[in-house]
């Protein structure tokens, strides 16, 4: 949560970040994500994880063979919106982008991600 805020205080005032974080708590369910037992992380682990069957099979594949699901190693991209790995100076980018798409955006790049990998 700390990545996110820190980028939206980057980028707006105090205020535009307080109301943009409540609109990312409620209207884009990241509530879901930190709540006891993480049912919003398990939630777009599943998604991705159909995604990645459907648009990536080798990658799931390969992924399975060892033994690696999708919240090992992307857990970070999904609390934090990809706020620890882009550069601040750059995150708007990705805020304009998933505001306006919500989470198919982020499964977007998601799968973008994995496959210049």
């Amino acid at each position: 949560m700390n990545f996110i805020v820190g980028s939206l205080l980057f980028h707006c005032s105090e205020e535009a970040a307080f109301w943009l974080f409540v609109s990312l708590i409620e209207d884009y369910e990241m509530r879901d994500i930190y709540q006891p037992s993480l049912p919003g992380l398990y939630k777009h682990s599943a998604m991705m994880e159909q995604l990645l069957d459907r648009k990536l099979p080798e990658c799931l594949e390969h992924m399975s063979d060892l033994g690696i699901r999708f919240e090992m190693y992307a857990s970070d991209w999904v609390f934090a919106l990809y706020a620890n790995i882009i550069p601040s100076a750059q995150m708007h980018h990705f805020f304009d982008h998933f505001f306006k798409s919500g989470w198919c955006f982020f499964y977007k790049l998601t799968l973008t991600l994995l496959r210049i990998m």
